[in-house]
This record gives structure tokens, C-alpha cells and sequence, in this order.
């Protein structure tokens, strides 16, 4: 019984570090993806502008003097 407890508990302690080990993987995973979406989110938002500054300049009232 206490050999049984003892590869329990060593089992559970190799699963605890191999869970942090995942813990950091995906941590670094997830900076990773972050840091190669960025060039596409800027590209998306300068996007954005310019067709938000067309439409601004095509719905502008005209001035008739």
C-alpha cells in the first residue's frame, strides 16, 4: 500500500511539472501569435482610415459661395 502511495505521488508530481512546462509553452505560444497579427491588424486598421476618410470626403457637405 504505501509503494502503491509513493508511484502515485511521484506520478502526480512529474504531471505538476509537465503541466508547467505547458503552462509556459502556451504562454509563449500565445506572445508569439500576438506578435505576428500585429503587422495584419495595422494593415487592417490603416485600411479602416482611409476608406473612413473617403467616405467622410464623398459625404461632405459641398460649400457653394
Amino acid at each position: 500500500m504505501d509503494e502503491t502511495l509513493k508511484l502515485i505521488l511521484d506520478e502526480l508530481k512529474v504531471i505538476k511539472q509537465e503541466q508547467e512546462e505547458l503552462k509556459k509553452l502556451v504562454s509563449s505560444m500565445k506572445g508569439e501569435v500576438v506578435k505576428d497579427l500585429k503587422p495584419y491588424f495595422d494593415s487592417v486598421e490603416k485600411r479602416i482610415d482611409e476608406k473612413t476618410s473617403e467616405l467622410n470626403e464623398t459625404f461632405r457637405p459641398t460649400k457653394y459661395y
